[in-house]
């Protein structure tokens, strides 16, 4: 299901999209079929045996058939590795994702998550935000380093 909501997404900056499954024994659904026919997607669910470049084009080979493609994005799937939030008290929604507010604070006081342990895009760029407005945040709950001046 991830590689079909994938492959739709990028449907909106592609009128060419094909969807390759990347591990043996992943068969989609007919649901998921009409979506990916609706949109104009094609699919191959033999596995992925090799790729090559060659040249400008990446050249995908799956089921003793090469298939030339101009781009490959891979999108391998998310297993969230939420662990030690779990352990430290931190609520998970119900996917594994930890919990956070705006500013990436958790349910347990003093206790920040960033990047693919919460919910997102899981790209580089959304988890370096996120690790931003943490960091910003821890910044703002400790004391100030100086000390305050008398009578205050």
């Amino acid at each position: 299901e991830a590689g079909v909501a994938e492959a739709l997404y990028l449907r909106h900056y592609s009128g060419d999209v094909k969807l390759f499954m990347a591990y043996g024994g992943a068969q989609l659904t007919p649901a998921q079929r009409e979506r990916l026919g609706a949109a104009g997607i094609g699919w191959n669910e033999a596995p992925v045996e090799a790729m090559r470049r060659e040249g400008e084009q990446v050249v995908v080979v799956h089921a003793g058939r090469e298939t030339r493609c101009q781009a490959l994005y891979c999108a391998l799937g998310v297993n969230v590795h939420s662990q030690i939030a779990e352990s430290l008290g931190a609520s998970l929604d119900e996917t594994g994702y930890v919990v956070v507010d705006a500013r990436h604070a958790c349910d347990v006081p003093g206790l920040y998550a960033a990047g693919d342990v919460t919910m997102g895009l899981n790209q580089i760029s959304v988890a370096l935000g996120g690790a931003a407005i943490a960091a910003s945040a821890m910044h703002r709950a400790l004391p100030p380093a100086w000390p305050a001046p008398a009578g205050a």
